[in-house]
């Protein structure tokens, strides 16, 4: 049986790393929770939303009992579960073809990218429309001559007691307008370590990501085509800490004998899940261009 041969950890590893090579949305969240993943429906409780407490150190210099240090409360619930499957001829003859093999890891990586990518976007896009923070630059059409007074209005938006740096996703369209109206946009150091990342504004790192929501209306309750007439582009300016975001370690390949015609089957399945945890650090710019 050429299925039993099937080295799992190979094909999760190749998926992941050629997932981590497109995401931009997951890149950019907040992912370093407690939690075992085994199933959906599990629940990670997310740690380090607080701090201690500055007090000042009385004259007596007797200091009040150590305070407890919470944590909000916050899970995030593991409720997205999807899956691969699909037929080859021989298991054992596609895991010695490097070529094939890593030609099928790519697009699956890139296909899971996607996936989660417009997952973050539609919890960032809900949020907003739930009562978050927005930037209504669609009230005005967005030109290159406007669009740094949108965006510099949405950054002051941002409320974070962290130092936390901000930075901002925004369509390939806005990215257009932005380069117009900047004659130069500043490469930070780490930009070929980080995907999507097209340089610096006021100190802000910007992203650039085809997958942000493009709506018909405010709302972004009806998907629109970029480019088409009124567009309304929901680009976010948010931490890395507004949006957590967890999945089990590695997606569970398995090989099996197909009972339908004489080929091998290959299938897998992975977990995740997401949640706002820093509503204030999170703002929808809805931006509609000329």
């Amino acid at each position: 049986m050429a299925y039993a041969n099937l080295k799992p950890e190979v094909w999760s590893t190749t998926v992941l790393m050629a997932r981590d090579k497109k995401t931009i949305a997951v890149q950019n969240s907040w992912r370093q929770f407690e939690g075992d993943i085994k199933k959906a429906g599990d629940r990670v409780h997310i740690t380090g939303l607080s701090g201690a407490t500055i007090q000042d150190l009385p004259s007596s210099g007797v200091i009040a009992d150590p305070e407890v240090i919470g944590d909000q409360g916050l899970e995030l619930f593991i409720d997205q579960k999807k899956y691969i499957n699909f037929k080859v001829d021989d298991i054992d003859q596609l895991q010695s073809n490097v070529q094939v093999r890593s030609s099928i890891t790519s697009k699956t990586g890139n296909n899971y990218a996607v996936m989660q990518d417009k997952f973050i976007y539609g919890l960032a896009l809900a949020a907003a429309a739930g009562g978050g923070l927005t930037a209504d630059g669609y009230t005005v059409t967005s030109t290159a001559a406007n669009i740094l007074s949108v965006l510099s209005g949405a950054i002051a938006m941002v409320q974070s007691n962290d130092g936390e740096g901000t930075f901002l996703e925004v369509h390939p369209y806005v990215f257009q307008l932005l380069q117009q109206a900047i004659t130069t946009i500043q490469l930070p150091n780490d930009s070929l370590l980080q995907n999507g990342l097209k340089g610096m504004l006021w100190d802000n790192k910007i992203y650039m990501s085809s997958l942000i929501p493009v709506t018909t209306d405010a709302a972004g309750g009806t998907p629109a085509v970029p480019g088409s007439t009124g567009a309304i582009y929901h680009c976010f300016v948010r931490t890395q800490e507004a949006i957590a975001f967890a999945e089990q370690k590695s997606i569970a390949f398995e090989g099996y004998r197909q009972e339908k015609g004489f080929a091998d089957g290959l299938k897998g399945f992975g977990l995740y899940g997401g949640r706002i945890v820093r509503p204030t650090e999170l703002v929808d710019v809805k931006i509609k261009i000329k």
